[in-house]
C-alpha cells in the first residue's frame, strides 16, 4: 500500500497532506509514477482533482457526514472514473461511498461505469463505539466531576465560527466560572494548515493564558466531544458528530449557504439553537445543558446516515470485491477513538468580582459577600 498526492494542481494545503503522510511514517510515491502504474485499486476521500488519470479502479470515500457539502460533489454532479482500469466488480470501475440512500440524487451515474455503495458512516460508528470511555477521555482532558467541558468548534473558510468570531473562546472564557467550566477550541485542519501553528496560537494566545484548551489537529477532536458537555458549532462536520451522539448544541456561525438545499444537515442548522453573542453566554450554554433531548436529532440522524455499526463491514466487502479476494472471516472492529493528548496551561490568577451588602466589613461578616 502506498500514498500519494497531485503535484500538478497543488493548493495551499497540499504540504499539509504531506506533512501528515510523512509523520505517520506512510510510503508515498510521486504523482507521476502513481498515474503511470497500473493499481489493483485507489482509494480516495474526496471526488476532485485529476483522479480519472489513475489507471485503477477507484473507491471513493466521503469525508466527513454525507454529502451535504458543495464542497465534497461537483457541481454536475459527475464522478470520476478511470478509463483505462476497465471492469471491476459489479462491472464498474468506480465505487463512490455514500452515507445514505437519498444521496444517490447528488451524483450523476448515466455516463460511465459507476456504483453507488450506500455504507453508513464509519466515523459515526466510532463515536457511537467510544461511548463507555467518556470518563476516560474527560480525565485525560483534566477535567474534574464538579466541572463541565465545553467545546467550541470551528471549520474552515471565510464564513466559519472562527473567522467570524475569532475572539469567542476568549469571550467565553470570561463568562464561565473557571471553577464550574473548562473550554476547548477545535480548528478544522485546513486552518491550521493554511495558516501554520505558530500564528494560530498568536490569535489564539489570550484565550490559552485564559484555561482554554486547543485541541491540535488530526484525532483529538473525537475525544474531545464525547467528553463534552456542550458544544458550540458551526456548519462543520464537528456540530454535526456531536449532536448525532447526544450532545447539547448550539450554533455560532452557520452558513447554510455552503450546503445542498436538500441536505439534512440544512434543517439540522435550522433545528440547533442560535448562540446569540449580544446577549449573556453562561445563561444560554446552561439552559442548552438543562434542556437538551439527547434524542432531539435522532430524526435528522436517521435521514444522513444508514447502517449504523455497519459501515466498516460494508466497506471492506466492497474492497475486496474490488481486489477479487475473500474476506477475512473475522468481522473488522470499530475501534474507541483515542484519547485527547492536549497539552494543559495553568492559570494562576483569576478575577474574582464581588458585592458587598453594607457599609462596613468586620471580621467575621465574610458571609455578607456574594462573589459571581
Amino acid at each position: 500500500m502506498v500514498f500519494t498526492t497531485e503535484t500538478e494542481r497543488r493548493s495551499v494545503y497540499s504540504q499539509g497532506a504531506v506533512d501528515l503522510l510523512h509523520a505517520l511514517e506512510i510510503p508515498m510515491v510521486p504523482w507521476d509514477q502513481a498515474v503511470a502504474t497500473s493499481f489493483d485499486l485507489a482509494i480516495a476521500a474526496s471526488h476532485t482533482g485529476d483522479l480519472d488519470r489513475l489507471r485503477s479502479p477507484l473507491l471513493l470515500l466521503l469525508h466527513g457526514p454525507g454529502a451535504g457539502n458543495k464542497a465534497k460533489t461537483a457541481p454536475s454532479k459527475h464522478v470520476p472514473v478511470s478509463s483505462d482500469a476497465g471492469a471491476g466488480a459489479h462491472g464498474t470501475s468506480t465505487t463512490a461511498v455514500i452515507s445514505h440512500r437519498r444521496e444517490a440524487q447528488m451524483f450523476d451515474v448515466s455516463d460511465g461505469p459507476v456504483r453507488l455503495l450506500v455504507a453508513g458512516d464509519p466515523m459515526y460508528d466510532r463515536l457511537v463505539a467510544s461511548a463507555a470511555r467518556r470518563d476516560r477521555y474527560r480525565a485525560a482532558l483534566g477535567i474534574a466531576e464538579t466541572e463541565q467541558l465545553l467545546v467550541l468548534s470551528s471549520t474552515w473558510g471565510p464564513s466559519s465560527q472562527f473567522a467570524r468570531y475569532p475572539d469567542l473562546a476568549f469571550h467565553m472564557s470570561g463568562e464561565m466560572p473557571f471553577d464550574e467550566f473548562k473550554i476547548a477550541t477545535i480548528l478544522h485542519p485546513n486552518v491550521w494548515i493554511g495558516h501554520s501553528r505558530w500564528q494560530i496560537r498568536i490569535w489564539l494566545r489570550d484565550a490559552i493564558e485564559a484555561g482554554v484548551m486547543l485541541i491540535p489537529p488530526r484525532d483529538s477532536w473525537r475525544g474531545a466531544i464525547v467528553a463534552a458537555d456542550a458544544v458550540v458549532g458551526d456548519h462543520g462536520s464537528v456540530a454535526f458528530y456531536a449532536a448525532a451522539i447526544g450532545r447539547p448544541v448550539l450554533l455560532a456561525g452557520f452558513d447554510s449557504d455552503e450546503l445542498l438545499r436538500d441536505s439534512p444537515l440544512v434543517e439540522f442548522g435550522a433545528l440547533a439553537p442560535t448562540l446569540d453573542l449580544r446577549r449573556g453566554l453562561r445563561p444560554q450554554i446552561l439552559s442548552a445543558i438543562d434542556d437538551h433531548d439527547p434524542r432531539r436529532y435522532d430524526a435528522i440522524v436517521r435521514r444522513m446516515i444508514e447502517f449504523p455499526g455497519e459501515s466498516l463491514s460494508i466497506t471492506r466487502k466492497a474492497i475486496y470485491e474490488i481486489l477479487n479476494l475473500d474476506p477475512p472471516e473475522r468481522p473488522p472492529r470499530v475501534l474507541a477513538v483515542e484519547d485527547p493528548d492536549v497539552t494543559l496551561h495553568d492559570v494562576d490568577s483569576h478575577v474574582a468580582l464581588c458585592r458587598l451588602s453594607g457599609d462596613k466589613l468586620a471580621v467575621g461578616d465574610l458571609d455578607r459577600i456574594s462573589f459571581e
